[in-house]
């Protein structure tokens, strides 16, 4: 963003002034992408924290499940930072409007399962086999016996 001030002499700030009005044109579109969900798909809303280029594959990942799966619709919405996103779906919840997927940093988890608002990801995945994760890893994710969430870009520093 930039802020505009009084011109100097030469006519400085042509330049700024086109490069925020092509800031502003980007974000709009990044705002509001043309979503053609099919007629009567089920429509999941996935709320993520990666940004950049990062940002782009997330959507490309979105892009081929729903290609390959015509009755789902997932819907991807970058919420700014793991605490951000989380942050943001606590909230959501508590307004009674929250995302049906929320990618949450492994010491989130339990933020999110003391907010009382997520349910076990066990529940709802028919043939998860937690057997198949990393035991180190999987302890992030697993409270009293149930997965509330899954690993999915687990890191180290």
């Amino acid at each position: 963003m930039s802020a505009c001030t009084s011109a100097p002499s030469g006519g400085g700030p042509v330049q700024q002034v086109e490069v925020t009005r092509v800031v502003e044109v980007t974000r709009v579109v990044e705002a509001a992408p043309a979503e053609n969900i099919p007629e009567g798909a089920i429509v999941i809303d996935f709320w993520h924290a990666f940004g950049g280029g990062r940002k782009f594959l997330i959507q490309r990942m979105v892009d081929d499940f729903n290609y390959t799966h015509p009755g789902i619709y997932v819907r991807a919405e970058n919420k700014g930072s793991y605490r951000d996103t989380l942050n943001a779906a606590i909230l959501a919840a508590q307004q009674g409007n929250p995302p049906h997927i929320v990618q949450i940093f492994e010491i989130g988890s339990q933020l999110a399962l003391d907010s009382g608002i997520f349910v076990p990801f066990e529940d709802y995945a028919g043939d998860f086999q937690p057997e198949d994760l990393i035991e180190g890893v999987a302890n992030y994710y697993n409270f009293g016996g149930k997965f509330y969430s899954m690993p999915w870009n687990s890191s180290n520093p």
